[in-house]
């Protein structure tokens, strides 16, 4: 039983007690006045009814006093609770923050590499190659150490240099993608391999001025119509390799506009959105980087749109085109989209 329960029941029982006295003190009262015992003057004794409703009265009053000492001491207790749950929650994560370093601290002491670094030079645009350096320095080692950089399946050997570093060199091909990078120790005939997990797929982001812009736009539907105005900045890297930036607004597959944004893209300067693009259903960026080296880059971009329609061919896309031309790199996120449209049109041929 609850501790308010508790308090009625008490009350009740008290109750019950001081309306029995008082009806039996009423009745001894009228049978003395009956038997002239005692005059009917004023008598202090109230009739029942009264006792009853004015014992009812100070019932309803305790029992609302009770509640209101409970409900302040559940606040309080809730309260209190509460304080131990934010105290509990912000151990934990204090907890699991620790647990998480020591796993990582563990980790990196049971790994054979403590630093893989690479370095990539002298790119040769013309056949699209670069050499990369690559040096791995070991936790443990011997003159008898050998060691191999493994990628796209190759093994690369990697000459000591003392203090545990390892270092080599083998020429990438600018377009190619690099995966699965791994590192091999060979130690008494026993091979041990770690993964490299944050080396570059491709290495023309090292050389190419790809596109990249920061947005700061607003749009709104008036009368069905598509209405957008704000800026954008260009933040292309490697800004000594632009020829020239031109960048076209496009609505519904249709080009609206260009402009060349040659010397905003040099100077990372805003550039203010024309006020008077008629748009339907969305904005669409391309934009066109030809390079010093020959090379251009196109990038297609959906900005703002009511429903996204990248299911569909050259929605969006990035592509690298040669000096002459050709289509030297694609990123996969788009070209299957576009690969999958040629293939229907193979076959409906």
């Amino acid at each position: 039983m609850s501790i308010i329960g508790s308090y009625i029941v008490i009350m009740l029982v008290c109750a019950g007690v001081v309306i029995a006295v008082s009806v039996f003190a009423y009745n001894r009262r009228l049978d003395k006045i009956a038997r002239g015992e005692a005059r009917d003057t004023h008598s202090a004794i109230p009739e029942p009814k009264d006792t009853v409703a004015g014992i009812y009265r100070v019932l309803l009053m305790g029992l609302v006093v009770v509640c209101l000492v409970n409900t302040g001491t559940a606040n309080g207790l809730l309260m209190s609770m509460q304080n131990r749950i934010n105290d509990l929650e912000t151990r934990e994560r204090e907890t699991s923050y620790e647990v998480l370093r020591l796993r990582e601290e563990l980790a990196k002491n049971e790994t054979l590499l403590t630093d893989v670094t690479w370095e990539v030079s002298n790119p040769d645009l013309e056949a699209c190659t670069a050499d990369v350096d690559v040096a791995v320095t070991l936790r443990e080692f011997s003159k008898d150490t050998e060691v191999f950089l493994n990628i796209n399946g190759e093994a690369v050997a990697l000459a000591g240099s003392g203090a545990g570093g390892f270092h080599g060199k083998f020429t990438a091909e600018l377009f190619k993608a690099y995966s699965g990078t791994s590192v091999s120790v060979v130690e008494g005939g026993v091979t041990r391999t770690e993964e490299v997990y944050d080396f570059p797929e491709y290495f023309f982001w090292d050389y190419l001025p790809m596109p990249a812009v920061a947005f700061n736009l607003t749009s709104s539907e008036s009368f069905a119509k598509m209405k957008c105005e704000g800026s954008y900045t260009l933040n292309i890297d490697h800004k000594e390799e632009i020829e020239s930036v031109t960048v076209t607004y496009m609505t519904g597959g249709k080009e609206l506009a260009s402009v060349d944004a040659t010397k905003e893209a040099l100077n990372g300067t805003e550039i203010e959105l024309p006020k008077d693009l008629a748009l339907e259903q969305d904005l669409t960026f391309r934009i066109d980087v030809a390079a010093k080296s020959g090379f251009a880059i196109s990038q297609k971009m959906l900005v703002i749109f009511e429903e996204r329609q990248a299911e569909k061919e050259d929605a969006e896309f990035l592509r690298i085109f040669g000096k002459d031309g050709e289509l030297v790199w694609e990123d996969t996120a788009y070209s299957k989209f576009r690969e999958a449209a040629e293939a229907a049109g193979d076959s409906g041929a």
